[in-house]
């Protein structure tokens, strides 16, 4: 039970840092690489959702939603979408329409990648190999990690929210 709790830690934290990743590398690279990115990370998702039962895999899932909730109040609080943006194209000020739709098409088509991800590992089971849990573990710890360690360090980049509002 503990182990899926952790777990519920880290699908929280792949799905919703990604929400605002994603859009990011949409706009500092290119939409290839931003869907590249978005096919890893959704196969990452179910990757760390596969369970030895459906009961583990709602435990996770359902557990991941609370988590999802407070990740997400750091963002907001932080003001991270607009800085990114601004980050990416300095003194652009707040988001356009058109850029607000591009960004949502994409938070939707990742979701879409997870949710299918989801569903698939629904049918896989872990229960006869441990060697398949230990590597299910370390990567998605590590990539829980990096991806809070990306977080992090991009927003020290960013400009603050006075300078983008004023």
């Amino acid at each position: 039970m503990i182990l899926e709790i952790i777990y519920a830690l880290e699908i929280a934290i792949i799905f919703t840092a990604n929400i605002f990743i994603v859009p990011l590398t949409g706009n500092k690279f290119n939409f290839t690489v931003s869907l590249v990115y978005m096919v890893f990370v959704a196969a990452l998702y179910g990757f760390a959702l596969v369970s030895r039962n459906k009961r583990a895999w709602l435990l996770k899932w359902g557990v991941s939603i609370p988590f999802s909730f407070l990740i997400l109040q750091y963002f907001r609080i932080t003001d991270y979408s607009i800085r990114a943006l601004n980050w990416v194209y300095p003194g652009y000020g707040r988001p356009s329409g058109g850029g607000q739709f591009a960004t949502a098409f994409m938070i939707l088509l990742f979701t879409a990648m997870c949710l299918i991800s989801g569903l698939i590992s629904l049918f896989i089971s872990s229960r006869t190999s441990e060697r398949f849990k230990r590597i299910q573990f370390i990567a998605v710890l590590l990539f829980s990690v990096l991806t809070v360690g990306a977080v992090l360090m991009l927003e020290m980049q960013f400009p603050a929210v006075n300078e983008i509002l004023s």
